[in-house]
């Protein structure tokens, strides 16, 4: 690349970071006409927002430089397929990546759900010096989107939002291609996911994302809307002529063998797309799902960053049941692991046993950590009808008065045999998380009951919907006995 075309993407950025104002449409078609491939080795990112300074310092060059060979696999190098493996990373990058991911996890606790944050984090991997310059950039760019979503959505809910803004835009520009997916029983919620879930890998190869990559550290997840839309205009055809699922996802990938990134991205910059079009359609869509309080977007499983040690293994739950608890709980909590504090089967039933060895534990951390009351629990029920299902904590379990209440609002319910559901509180609802007397433990409750009570015996139980937690009962009956009873604490 030449020094002033260089000069002139440096002048660019910081013309951004100074005059505090988003890329213009036009300046950015012009980049993408005039500027060949360049790959940014390193960006470090801090607080890249209105009242920040940005700090870029970029190495540009017309190849892929492998800056840390321990990090990238040698079949890097020309490599075409798409992300069969994590981004072409060695077996150190992956674990870097995923060591990444649980650091990012941890510092940001609104960061709940966001599923192309890992292909970002291993393209900026596979493009730096080290781990520690990924990190700061990964940083910047979430510290960037907890203001604006500049770069990605970071909850569940946000990331429906997102998916649907972008099917709005699909019916003002592609409506005949949706009612082609209807016709076919093609779901268009899933269809679009394979583009952004995966950050177009699933349809680019690899040095073409990247491509697209560098256009989205300059304007965007708005650069993904681009490309997803552009797509979809030029395969247009070909795909209406389809007459079946399979044939719809081959004209797809046909014009995407037959055409350049180059050409996508041009396609994509000619298209009018205000960023007031984005918010517009964001605030109706978020007015939309918080109005029917449960996304009809299916957003399918969440994948934990961090798998668990669960010590000993648990004989209710099974490696996938844990793995949906995990999904769902506070991001901090997620890169714990598990400890079983108490097991009705083997020490014995009872309320007094369960709390007792809580109290072993606090006391033996008493000696250890400052803050010896912080014990963040799940409790697991199973009847003798086979019904599964618990709660979530972040207190731990202890003698309260009798009409007390305590806990806090990260608590959550939780059913996973005979349906799997989570509940959990809203800020319009009661505080009512958890109580504890000498005879009794609950969660949850409403004029019904509670949404999870447990006698002094730990044998025979009920559930009722709550209000706290606007769940349904949790059990196939209100009134169950109880087969056994396990106490985990996530270990700090």
């Amino acid at each position: 690349m030449s020094t002033d075309r260089l000069s002139m993407w440096l002048q660019w950025v910081f013309m951004v970071a100074s005059n505090h104002t988003h890329m213009l449409e036009s300046r950015n078609a012009f980049l993408v006409r005039q500027c060949p491939l360049f790959s940014i080795e390193y960006v470090s990112l801090q607080c890249f927002h209105l009242d920040c300074q940005l700090r870029v310092t970029a190495f540009v060059n017309m190849n892929m430089n492998v800056t840390n060979p321990s990090l990238v696999q040698s079949t890097f190098y020309g490599a075409q397929e798409t992300a069969a493996s994590l981004h072409h990373l060695s077996e150190h990058g992956q674990n870097t990546v995923l060591t990444i991911m649980a650091i990012l996890g941890s510092n940001f606790p609104d960061l709940e759900y966001s599923p192309y944050l890992m292909h970002l984090v291993s393209f900026i991997l596979s493009t730096t010096r080290s781990a520690d310059h990924a990190l700061s950039i990964a940083w910047g760019m979430t510290e960037r989107s907890r203001k604006d979503e500049w770069y990605f959505p970071l909850s569940r809910f946000r990331y429906a939002v997102f998916l649907m803004t972008f099917l709005d835009m699909i019916r003002k520009k592609n409506a005949r291609l949706l009612k082609k997916m209807e016709q076919l029983d093609i779901n268009p919620t899933a269809f679009v996911r394979d583009f952004f879930d995966n950050f177009f890998l699933l349809h680019l190869n690899y040095h073409e994302a990247l491509i697209v990559m560098d256009s989205f550290l300059l304007e965007g997840s708005k650069v993904l809307y681009r490309v997803g839309l552009a797509v979809l205009k030029e395969a247009e055809g070909e795909m209406l002529g389809s007459s079946s699922r399979d044939e719809f996802s081959q004209a797809l990938h046909a014009y995407l063998s037959s055409h350049t990134v180059w050409h996508i991205l041009k396609t994509g910059f000619s298209l009018y797309l205000a960023r007031s079009m984005f918010y517009s359609a964001h605030k109706k869509n978020e007015k939309a799902l918080r109005d029917v309080r449960d996304s009809s977007v299916d957003l399918g499983d969440v994948d934990p960053f961090y798998h668990p040690a669960i010590r000993p293994t648990s004989v209710i739950l099974d490696t996938l049941a844990f793995d949906f608890i995990w999904a769902h709980l506070p991001p901090r909590f997620r890169i714990r692991d598990a400890d079983r504090v108490y097991s009705a089967t083997e020490d014995g039933y009872g309320l007094s046993r369960l709390l007792a060895k809580v109290a072993e534990v606090l006391s033996d951390r008493r000696e250890h950590v400052e803050r010896s009351t912080e014990m963040a629990c799940i409790i697991v029920v199973t009847t003798m009808k086979g019904d599964v299902f618990g709660g979530f904590t972040t207190e731990p379990w202890h003698h309260y008065s009798s009409s007390k209440f305590f806990g806090t609002g990260e608590s959550l319910l939780f059913a996973l045999k005979p349906s799997p559901m989570i509940y959990t509180w809203h800020s319009d609802n009661p505080s009512t998380y958890m109580f504890c007397t000498t005879n009794s433990l609950g969660m949850g409750s409403s004029e019904k009951g509670y949404g999870l009570f447990l006698d002094e015996s730990m044998q025979e139980g009920s559930t009722a919907g709550t209000d706290t937690f606007s769940s349904q009962p949790l059990a196939s009956e209100a009134n169950y006995e109880v087969a056994n009873v396990e106490l985990y604490e996530l270990a700090p």
